[in-house]
């Protein structure tokens, strides 16, 4: 028994006698020797999801709220919550929600999606991040690839990379590849701002942008 039937986003498991699944079950594709009326009522498993949560950068008590970026596969929303109130606090906007800082510390903020009455609920996310104290000595540096990728420690980033270091740290640039340009300089706060070279003495919280031709 073939089954050419489909449910919304449901994914067939097979057909039963009862309409519940506590029948006789029999797969697709399995033989059937019919020799009375009989009604087979397709199961069907609801689909799943899994969340994708950019790692949030590092920041300051006081500074501007930061964009959390996660999507669920579904496309269904999802919602974040803080884990360390006492450190961080989530605020939900129209279209976004940012994380605000509170007090210095690691901030953990966890991402969900519940599901849906043809989805189930994703498995959480959790991301965690550094915060400062406005008067911390240590700085910041973050890396934005601009569209491209970098790699550092062994790890490939498409996304903004940051890292707390102590001040006049001498930070060695990492490589920026993009498969549509080549890779001019690393420049200071965007695009526009002054190319620098590695090594790159970090003496205040930093943006270093890859800049493309």
């Amino acid at each position: 028994m073939a089954n050419n039937f489909t449910f919304g986003t449901h994914s067939f498991v097979s057909w039963n006698t009862v309409r519940n699944g506590t029948g006789v079950s029999y797969i697709a594709g399995s033989s059937l020797n019919i020799t009375a009326n009989v009604t087979l009522y397709a199961q069907w498993n609801l689909s799943t999801q899994t969340i994708s949560f950019l790692q949030p950068v590092p920041m300051r008590v006081g500074s501007p709220v930061q964009p959390l970026e996660a999507a669920a596969t579904s496309g269904l929303p999802v919602s974040y919550t803080s884990i360390t109130p006492l450190i961080c606090t989530v605020v939900n906007g129209t279209r976004l929600s940012y994380v605000h800082s509170v007090a210095p510390g690691a901030c953990t903020i966890e991402a969900t999606q519940l599901g849906s009455t043809a989805i189930t609920a994703a498995n959480p996310v959790q991301q965690t991040f550094t915060i400062l104290a406005a008067n911390d000595a240590r700085v910041i540096l973050i890396i934005d690839p601009n569209g491209g990728s970098f790699t550092t420690n062994r790890t490939t980033y498409f996304n903004s990379f940051g890292i707390v270091l102590s001040a006049n740290t001498t930070y060695t640039l990492p490589a920026a590849t993009n498969v549509n340009y080549a890779h001019l300089a690393w420049a200071q706060g965007d695009i526009n701002g002054a190319s620098i070279t590695s090594p790159y003495q970090v003496t205040a919280d930093t943006i270093i942008v890859a800049k493309w031709s």
